[in-house]
């Protein structure tokens, strides 16, 4: 125990930090409620009184708890909405038409189908018919988008007025998905708005302003006049990647472009990070250092090394600031000046105190960041490499033996090796959050950096900061520099777009459980200090990580009950059914989306890996409506069912024959299913489909043909009848098919054209599932069809309030819940 005390003594940074870290992470699973604030308040300050009057003996002990709880408070008052009345965020709570009135503080980001920006309000103007004329003062900042492009006059530290639709930002709330509300959060943005043409965008007449203009200002209009210059000298992909390589832009990146750098492990080289910065700091040390000693007055009067050093920081200080100084950005800078402050000051033996009070230091600015993928993976990346730092070292200190031995291609061999020994280790130290955050890993990654990093790293970057402040001197030349770094982001481009369509170039799977986490962490720490005597833990720690992680989806003891998952897609439907015997079925997978949102990769696809299912048996398609398959194929490629039934409709859409023709590719049989055929059985469970196909007659619409499903577990059943409207209601009824069940998937979204009494006393349920989003309440369902339900004391559940319904049944009973 004394070894520990010490062990943590000399690692007080590494102590306090990961205390702090550990509090946080609690105020993350125990949200903070104001009423029990008081206890870890009065906590702290009593051990604060107590270290100060050093009336307790361990004063480590003391320390650490302090920062525990301080780590809680902090995090938990951070993850509070904001209090003020005057808000966006407590003004609106529901979807608003308003008129705002504010001052834009961010660039207009630009992609081929909409912009976006951030407005800090000042006041606001209702426009419904109860409240309009009604002027309120605002605060708060809010995120526009707008389809097209910006009208010239809208840059940063202009004071507009902007019709817009505006909302609460809210996630799809479904487990496993991005939790896209606490990264705008993070950034301060609670709110976000809608405005339907740039005709709603007006400047505004008035010169004066409550509004104080935030000291960003300037940094964003030299931003967007870079952007702007940008796009006007590249053509589109070299653009893209340049916007996001100088300025942190990545919406001019095309979702073809994001997917092959994703692909081939290089996605985190387009977002800047520590590793540009500390790159750019390394190619700027070189260039300073040859440049110096040239002089000898300076190799006489100076340490030329160190000097370069520190002339390297106003450079890496000049990329963040054109950066945005965002939080990431802001990250990445303390990270690289500490490192490169360990290095000029003679410090690289306590790289890992550093980087723990980097992230302290960063916790206490930006509480939120600590549950961010970006925050995670740097820290956990250049951790690694500060461990595997000393192995570096040692490439390039020569032996007097070597020395007489060495040959001119040495340097070549050493600094190629050395950047692939970093790129390994920053992959082992990254994978299990990797795979937590996006489920991905590319075996070629490691190897792919090495030839895309110094591309984008070494010559377009450099070239690129070069050209901006010949912007407003010489466009010309500042023009002829991307030129020329365009070739190296053409060659990126390339590069990777090949290396992405090679077999196993990335792997999907499961989401990692904390459990697997730290036996893989156990397990990296025992092979790097790894002895004879210790081969036995290391056996046992990675044969416990293999059973734990591949048997995922697979218990040992089958389950004796069903699970059924009703997913909040937005407006759309997807239902996943997990059967005792392991088999998995998925009844439907479409939703909201758009070109640059899936449903299927960004919201199925993500639940099924949480759920840690690799493989799907089943995939049904009731009906040829985009909100019913939209998502199903990036579902079909990763999931690869064994048959897709569907209800044999051709279908109206291109996307839809796309759909089936991807099956094909990937030899999947597509079959029609027919009226009473049992599409799966098992011990409890049975999947029938009663209609519509041999049902439904010539004049029945789209919607009217679709599949009608009954799974009957025991007692106990569950009707998924697709869009089906009161015309194909009434012929089921009339055909006096089976049609009870206990929880009912509400037909066609419970919209007025659906749902009629008659079937909805045929099938008798207890609960009414609604999958709708929630910008169509009162459409879907229909208010006279959901106070109808009530009235009978059918309990109704809809996934734009209720989020991912879930019922659980063992044939007698069903349960909510997972």
């Amino acid at each position: 125990m004394a070894e520990f005390d010490g062990l943590l003594a000399r690692n007080i940074l590494l102590s306090i930090t990961g205390s702090y870290i550990l509090g946080a992470i609690g105020a993350g699973q125990l949200p903070l409620n104001s009423p029990f604030l008081l206890l870890p308040a009065t906590g702290i300050l009593w051990l604060a009184y107590l270290l100060l009057c050093k009336k307790i003996e361990s004063d480590l002990a003391s320390l650490l708890i302090f920062f525990l709880l301080v780590g809680y408070i902090h995090t938990g008052i951070a993850l509070q909405p904001p209090k003020n009345p005057t808000d966006i965020y407590n003004r609106i709570t529901e979807k608003t038409l308003v008129t705002l009135d504010g001052m834009v503080t961010s660039m207009v980001s630009e992609n081929e189908s909409k912009s976006r920006f951030e407005l800090k309000l000042n006041t606001i103007l209702y426009r419904t018919a109860q409240t309009r004329g009604e002027r309120l003062p605002t605060t708060g900042k809010i995120r526009l988008s707008m389809r097209g492009q910006p009208p010239a006059f809208l840059v940063p530290g202009q004071r507009i007025l902007a019709v817009a639709t505006v909302d609460r930002i809210r996630n799809f709330q479904t487990p496993g998905t991005f939790d896209y509300a606490l990264y705008m959060h993070n950034q301060g943005i609670y709110s976000s708005g809608w405005i339907s043409s740039s005709r709603f965008i007006e400047p505004h007449t008035t010169q004066q302003s409550s509004i104080p203009t935030p000291p960003g200002t300037i940094t964003e209009k030299i931003r967007q006049r870079i952007s702007r210059f940008i796009q006007t000298k590249c053509n589109p992909v070299t653009g893209g990647l340049y916007r996001a390589l100088l300025i942190g832009d990545r919406s001019g990146l095309s979702p073809g472009i994001q997917e092959q750098f994703a692909g081939t492990g290089c996605m985190h080289l387009l977002a800047i990070s520590g590793l540009h910065i500390g790159l750019l700091a390394l190619l700027m040390y070189g260039l300073l250092s040859w440049i110096m000693k040239r002089s000898q007055w300076l190799l006489l009067h100076t340490h030329v090394p160190t000097l370069a050093l520190a002339l390297s920081f106003p450079i890496i200080f000049f990329y963040a600031f054109i950066a945005g100084m965002n939080t990431p950005v802001f990250r990445s800078l303390i990270m690289a000046a500490l490192l490169l402050a360990a290095v000029l000051f003679r410090r690289q033996h306590s790289m890992l105190n550093l980087i723990a009070a980097a992230a302290l230091l960063i916790l206490v600015l930006h509480p939120l960041s600590l549950f961010t993928a970006s925050f995670q993976l740097s820290f956990a990346a250049v951790a690694a490499i500060a461990l595997v730092y000393p192995k570096i070292l040692l490439l390039f200190v020569q032996k007097k033996s070597e020395r007489r031995h060495h040959h001119w291609y040495t340097p070549l061999i050493r600094w190629p090796v050395a950047a692939l020994i970093v790129s390994l280790a920053a992959t082992i130290g990254i994978l299990p959050f990797l795979l937590y955050h996006f489920n991905r890993i590319s075996p070629i990654g490691p190897l792919m950096n090495l030839l895309i990093e110094p591309l984008l790293c070494f010559i377009a970057l450099p070239l690129g900061l070069a050209s901006i402040p010949l912007i407003p001197l010489a466009p010309k030349a500042a023009g002829t520099l991307l030129h020329i770094g365009g070739i190296a982001l053409s060659g990126a481009d390339i590069i990777t777009r090949w290396a992405d369509q090679l077999p196993f170039a990335s792997i999907w799977t499961i989401t990692p459980t904390i459990a697997e986490g730290i036996l893989y962490f156990l397990l990296v720490i025992f092979v790097s200090v790894s002895r004879h005597r210790q081969k036995i833990v290391i056996f046992v720690l990675g044969s416990a990580l293999l059973i734990l992680h591949f048997t995922g989806g697979h218990p040992f003891f089958r389950r004796k009950y069903a699970i059924l998952s009703y997913l909040d897609v937005g407006q759309g439907t997807a239902t996943l059914i997990e059967n005792p015997d392991g088999t998995n079925m998925l009844i439907d997978g479409g939703g909201s989306g758009s070109k640059r949102f899936n449903v299927g990769k960004n919201i199925i696809a993500p639940f099924l890996w949480y759920k840690r299912i690799r493989h799907l048996d089943l995939v049904l398609i009731t009906h040829p409506d985009s909100d019913h398959f939209n998502g199903l194929d990036f579902i079909l490629k990763r999931f690869h069912p064994e048959v897709v039934y569907t209800n044999g409709q051709p279908g109206q859409s291109e996307s839809y024959q796309n759909l089936l023709e991807a099956a094909v590719r990937e030899r999947i049989p597509v079959q029609t299913a027919g009226t009473q055929d049992i599409l799966h059985t098992d011990p409890l469970c049975a999947l029938t489909c009663l209609g519509m196909p041999g049902l439904a007659v010539e004049d029945f619409s789209e919607n009217n043909r679709s599949l009608v499903l009954r799974l009957q577990c025991g007692k106990t059943s569950f009707l998924f009848p697709g869009d089906i409207e009161a015309e194909a209601e009434a012929l089921l009824v009339q055909n006096k098919i089976h049609l009870q069940a206990d929880v009912l998937l509400a037909p066609h979204h419970g919209s007025k054209t659906s749902s009629s009494k008659k079937f909805i006393r045929s099938v008798a349920p207890k609960y009414i599932v609604v999958s709708s989003a929630r910008s169509k309440r009162g459409i879907f369902p229909a208010t006279g069809n959901q106070r109808w339900w009530l009235q009978q004391n059918i309990v109704v559940l809809i996934t734009a309030v209720d989020g991912t319904v879930t019922f659980r049944t063992d044939g007698e009973r069903i349960k909510t819940g997972d």
